[in-house]
């Protein structure tokens, strides 16, 4: 990133004990902030440019940043298990990226404020606010059946949960997997200001509506074909051990 046109950008925050936390911001001079917060990052992003300058890679960066509707602020957790992110918590009993994040936040850049362990946590906040009869954020939420230990895991429960006590919107797809290539810029843009609005989120049209798609009409039947071959041929090998 050191050459590349969000330079400019880039900032750095030490916390007290001396540790790096990079992130990229964009000042388009609004109130209103987009957060993205990159998750681990996997092959795509490991890779020597990214190691050498941030251990991590900050996703959708190119994708959103020419978006002048907000100011935007991408982070990226690189530390945990081979400094692919510790869900922006930390090590152990020291939440030490969780303050930084906060810290970050914090800094004029707003006006305020283990993966199973994680979701308890989220779980406990949200059934706390639900107890308490406080209400809760819209929540737009994208996810795909095939992204195994977390979708039918992690996804659907807080989705039920966060239903008992505010409104979700949730954009169901059959494949794509953990980053599913369905998030597209315009879906993501379109779901933020819509909820910022206090507007209805109308999942169905990112579905169907061209603008939305981020491939083709004939790629995408294509792969609905694929997929429905694919449930017939499942279904086939459960009633019948020998059949392939």
């Amino acid at each position: 990133m050191a050459d590349s046109p969000f330079e400019a950008a880039r900032r750095v925050y030490t916390d007290p004990e001396g540790r790096q936390f990079h992130y990229v911001y964009f000042d388009n001079g609004h109130r209103e902030l987009g957060i993205h917060f990159s998750a681990f990052f996997g092959d795509w992003g490991d890779a020597p440019k990214y190691r050498a300058t941030f251990g991590g890679y900050f996703h959708r960066l190119r994708m959103l940043s020419s978006d002048e509707s907000l100011d935007w602020l991408f982070l990226c957790d690189a530390y945990g298990a081979d400094e692919n992110g510790a869900y922006y918590i930390g090590r152990e009993s020291d939440r030490f990226v969780e303050r930084a994040t906060r810290a970050i936040l914090d800094d004029g850049l707003t006006q305020s404020a283990d993966n199973q362990y994680l979701t308890r946590e989220i779980r406990a906040l949200v059934d706390e606010r639900v107890r308490s009869r406080k209400s809760l954020p819209r929540l737009f939420v994208q996810s795909c059946r095939d992204d195994h230990g977390v979708h039918r895991e992690q996804v659907r429960p807080i989705v039920d949960l966060w239903r008992t006590g505010g409104q979700v919107q949730l954009d169901h797809r059959w494949s794509g997997g953990h980053t599913s290539e369905f998030a597209t810029r315009e879906v993501i843009l379109d779901a933020t200001h819509r909820m910022m609005l206090g507007e209805g989120v109308n999942v169905n049209s990112y579905k169907w509506r061209p603008r939305f798609r981020p491939y083709g009409f004939t790629r995408g039947a294509a792969l609905r074909c694929k997929r429905f071959l694919s449930r017939v041929v499942r279904a086939l090998r459960r009633s019948d051990g020998t059949r392939t």
